[in-house]
């Protein structure tokens, strides 16, 4: 039990500690923000909408409710009526067919929406 509580605590400042750093990297280009940035941002962002819509609805949910909503996989998985491990299939399914929707652009994506 006390290590599986000292692992716990370990990944959670692990993921406190990358949200940090993307944090502190979308400050920082958020300052430096050009027309042409602000116009790449504005197509990554189109461009992840569309490959969200061909998601099957629970899927997508799960996956806007986990990283834009920001809640575990546990409150979705109540939320949505259905097992964790139910949430934590949706997820990997959505982060796959994101990675080869938006391959050629997903470090920026991962940047801007703290999807990690």
């Amino acid at each position: 039990m006390i290590t599986s509580v000292k692992n716990n605590c370990t990944d959670y400042l692990r993921k406190q500690s990358v949200r940090q750093h993307h944090v502190g990297i979308q400050v920082t280009s958020a300052t430096t923000d050009t027309p042409e940035v602000i116009y790449t941002i504005g197509e990554l962002e189109e461009m992840l909408h569309t490959a969200l819509k061909q998601l099957p609805e629970n899927v997508r949910r799960a996956f806007e409710l986990s990283r834009f909503g920001n809640m575990t996989y546990n409150q979705i998985a109540e939320e949505m009526s259905v097992s964790p491990k139910t949430i934590e299939a949706y997820i990997s399914k959505a982060l796959s067919v994101l990675r080869a929707e938006l391959k050629d652009y997903l470090p920026f994506v991962l940047i801007i929406y703290n999807i990690s």
